[in-house]
């Protein structure tokens, strides 16, 4: 897919238009709005949210960020689309291999998760070291 048209998540909103957010801007994807029959379809085919609202999808690198009214009921669903992509942390290469500390900041979207994904395939298979991750969301490697 062309890097400039690259699908980052998929918004799903009680009263608004389903959405798809892409490194260009968002395309609508019906005319219809969601409602929240929609919304009950989906969470009946997914697995159990966490605590921080966040399901995965079985088998994929995506996940499910649920919106929640005060009572508690999903009023929205935020789809993220999960990659790996490879060969994204030639700048900090260096810092792995003197065992330096690193520090992500970054808004949402921007490939933090991505970046830990390579670092940690980096650090197993190209250094040989022993990697473990406390991923309580399932975001690094899936459901």
């Amino acid at each position: 897919m062309d890097r400039h048209f690259q699908l980052f998540e998929i918004v799903l909103d009680i009263g608004r238009r389903p959405e798809a957010r892409l490194s260009t801007g968002v395309i609508y994807l019906s005319y219809r709005t969601i409602v929240w029959q929609d919304l009950e379809y989906i969470l009946k085919r997914l697995g159990k949210f966490s605590g921080d609202n966040r399901a995965g999808i079985e088998k994929t690198l995506h996940r499910i960020s649920a919106l929640k009214n005060r009572k508690g009921g999903v009023i929205g669903l935020t789809c993220r689309i999960g990659r790996a992509v490879f060969g994204t942390i030639g700048v900090i290469c260096d810092l792995l291999e003197k065992k330096k500390s690193i520090l992500l900041l970054g808004r949402p979207g921007v490939g933090k998760t991505t970046a830990i994904r390579e670092i940690a395939r980096v650090l197993s298979d190209d250094l040989k070291q022993r990697v473990v991750i406390i991923d309580t969301s399932n975001e690094i490697a899936g459901d």
